[in-house]
């Protein structure tokens, strides 16, 4: 079933069970509220004296003279709705990812001639190069694709440094970055590294070698904050991914796979979809954490001792579906 048609029977039933919560409710209130002079009371206890009857007569709902049994109603109602709803959401996600799963098979899918295809099967999360597109694709000649581990590390909160420290600030503080995050990426066998604006793009060949690089990295970002005035903070935000790659002239690299990554980096507490296992919006994390996609989630967990928390679902903007996300 598609998606959109679960997603439409969700908001259909989400309408009909919170008219009906509102019901019991005033049906509990009008209890408290003279018929004679609100016409209302009178109507509400009409339409919910049945399921008022009902639950009195299996619980004993009259205490101190008010009778609770719409209450009760309301809450065994409000349960069994949001069970069906979980279960609905289950679907509903189900169909989505698929659909999109299919959306971006079609869409990103290299061509590679029959006559080139690797036969060996590639280790996980490792390089490995990709035959040039065929004569008359967009590619560039000589370009090649490779799927890589993608890294961004991002300042947290640079408006704020910029605004109240200055521009020269803000600059010594990127420098300062620059230096730290890059003899770490070298020695964990980083193909490429790139700073663009606060940020810092850096490709390895597998997964583990990306995590453990980012790992060291926020380890040390106490170090980097000495010496800073009083107010002033370094705090970084990264994302970890692993995909597909056009590389142009050995360095320059293009593909939707990188887009992915700076999407989740950029993600924050208000993008959370809360799902069963996850955590809620506010329990997010605000600095220094590590989002990791589930194209390296799907790596990561084969390697014994590399824990990662699932946060929840997001959607991310240019890619269909509903994506999870965890935290190393």
């Amino acid at each position: 079933m598609n998606y959109q048609v679960i997603h439409m029977i969700r908001q259909a039933l989400k309408v009909i069970v919170y008219a009906t919560l509102l019901l019991f409710l005033a049906g509990f209130i009008a209890q408290f509220v003279d018929p004679a002079s609100y016409g209302w009371a009178a109507t509400v206890r009409g339409y919910t004296s049945g399921v008022q009857g009902f639950i009195q007569s299996f619980l004993p709902t009259v205490y101190s003279g008010v009778n609770f049994a719409l209450l009760v109603a309301l809450i065994l109602l409000w349960i069994i709705y949001s069970r069906i709803d979980h279960a609905l959401w289950l679907v509903e996600d189900t169909a989505r990812r698929q659909e999109g799963g299919a959306k971006r098979q079609t869409a990103n899918a290299p061509f590679v001639p029959p006559a080139t295809r690797a036969a060996t099967p590639k280790e996980p999360g490792r390089s490995q190069a990709q035959p040039a597109a065929a004569a008359g694709s967009d590619a560039t000649p000589g370009a090649v694709h490779r799927s890589e581990a993608i890294a961004v590390i991002d300042l947290c909160g640079s408006t704020d440094l910029i605004t109240r420290f200055g521009n020269s600030f803000l600059l010594s503080v990127k420098h300062r970055i620059q230096q730290h995050a890059g003899p770490i990426s070298a020695r964990h066998e980083a193909f490429y590294s790139d700073f663009t604006g606060d940020g810092y793009l850096t490709f390895f060949p597998t997964v583990p070698k990306a995590l453990a690089a980012l790992q060291e990295i926020m380890s040390r970002v106490p170090a980097l904050n000495n010496d800073l005035p009083t107010g002033a903070e370094i705090a970084l935000r990264a994302a970890l991914n692993f995909g597909e790659v056009l590389i142009d002239r050995d360095t320059m690299r293009t593909g939707s796979a990188i887009h992915k990554t700076f999407r989740l980096e950029a993600l924050g507490g208000a993008n959370l979809i809360e799902a069963k296992g996850g955590v809620r919006r506010e329990e997010f994390p605000e600095k220094n954490y590590i989002l990791v996609s589930e194209e390296a989630m799907t790596i990561l967990q084969k390697i014994q001792g590399v824990q990662c928390r699932f946060l929840g679902h997001c959607e991310l903007k240019g890619f269909p579906g509903i994506h999870r996300i965890y935290k190393a």
